[in-house]
């Protein structure tokens, strides 16, 4: 009973507007994550706890806290990940693959050492969509993936595939659309995740190669079987095969103004005119930072498609077009689009107004890049 009424507490004050679709900020006493949501019944919405209880009564002040009123009371899991997926006979050849691999041990655990709970989250397949892609059992499972013999390697083709569908910390629906990817226990391999027309699509790219645009179509999550709490994390269904992608080299072409949809949203500025982008905290566009003042678009024939972003480095930018003058920066940052693993060379393509520019340093994820082609004082592309 002690533990029941710990599951219904919080070590803070939680109001329903903080009632997103998903995990609340703060776990309860009893250690596992509450989820909420809205229920839509004869065109009343609701606030549903965990998928058990509906609130009555909310926001209700006290002295020390507050309190929500539900019609039913929940019951924490007992299960880990790795019961949870075992008790369901739909997860059964995963299951399985989990436990050739070794890493349903993993799954099956419920602290470190220092007493914090080890979180995981899984996505997994049903049977069904394995009978759909001509894998009948386990053994046919085994067959396609594990070519080494010892499932158990982490270099093994099944250990990986059976890693690939596991992430480090507990990501609900709503913390795993927050992020465009997310980090697997395959080493160096991620899932990325969109979030369109109210479906969670895992791995659904599109990327550019110099024959256009490819899409690869992604596999989407089931919301309503998803969200399952275990006592060590969270298990999303998903409702086709996810597996690491491998594609062939190919390269990767982007224009820093085209693909800045804070920028290109604004079709009154866009491909039109000259503008300064303030600051703003850093925060003003989601894929390109730099260090202060503000950030000169330009219009103009030195791009690559008629524009170009323009900073002083080191030096304040001219007033150009009588649009006012920047601070000088030291440094500018920008994320490229999705990169597949491998070697890439990288060229930068710019051009300089000013003969007497100092050195420039790039880098790619902090590593500096030593091309004399990045040295704009001593090589320009236009």
């Amino acid at each position: 009973m002690q533990d029941v009424l710990k599951f219904h507490l919080l070590g803070e004050k939680v109001y329903t507007y903080n009632f997103n679709d998903g995990k609340l900020p703060s776990i309860t006493d009893y250690g596992q994550y509450l989820i909420t949501s809205v229920s839509n019944v004869d065109g009343i919405s609701s606030y549903i706890v965990n998928r058990q209880g509906k609130v009555l009564q909310q926001n209700i002040e006290l002295g020390n806290g507050i309190i929500h009123v539900i019609d039913n009371v929940l019951e924490p899991t007992e299960l880990t990940l790795a019961k949870l997926l075992e008790q369901d006979p739909e997860y059964s050849i995963f299951t399985e693959a989990l436990k050739a691999t070794g890493l349903f041990n993993k799954l099956n655990t419920q602290a470190v050492a220092n007493g914090d709970t080890l979180w995981y989250t899984v996505i997994a397949e049903k049977n069904q969509t394995y009978l759909d892609s001509g894998i009948n059992n386990f053994t046919a499972l085994k067959t396609k993936y594990s070519k080494s013999g010892n499932p158990t390697s982490p270099t093994d083709g099944l250990y990986l595939y059976v890693a690939y569908h596991i992430l480090p910390d507990i990501k609900f629906l709503a913390d795993i659309v927050t992020a465009t990817s997310h980090e697997t226990l395959a080493p160096l391999e991620v899932l990325t995740n969109k979030f369109i027309n109210n479906k969670v699509l895992i791995n659904d790219d599109s990327y550019t190669t110099i024959n256009g645009l490819v899409h690869e179509p992604g596999v989407e999550l089931n919301i309503a079987t998803s969200d399952r709490s275990a006592t060590n994390g969270v298990l999303h269904h998903a409702m086709g095969g996810i597996a690491i992608k491998e594609r062939k080299p190919f390269a990767v072409y982007w224009d820093l103004c085209s693909t800045q949809p804070e920028l290109t949203r604004l079709s009154a500025i866009y491909g039109k005119k000259t503008y300064l982008f303030d600051f703003g905290d850093g925060n003003t566009f989601k894929d390109l930072k730099w260090e202060k003042s503000c950030l000169k678009y330009r219009v103009a024939s030195g791009g690559y498609l008629k524009d170009y972003w323009q900073m002083g480095m080191g030096r304040s930018s001219s007033n150009t077009e009588n649009t006012g003058t920047c601070s000088g920066n030291n440094w500018i940052e920008f994320t490229t689009p999705l990169l597949v693993k491998g070697k890439y060379k990288v060229w930068f393509c710019y051009f300089t107004q000013n003969s007497t520019v100092s050195a420039v340093q790039a880098s790619f994820n902090g590593a500096p890049l030593t091309s004399a082609l990045i040295e704009f004082h001593k090589k320009s592309l236009r």
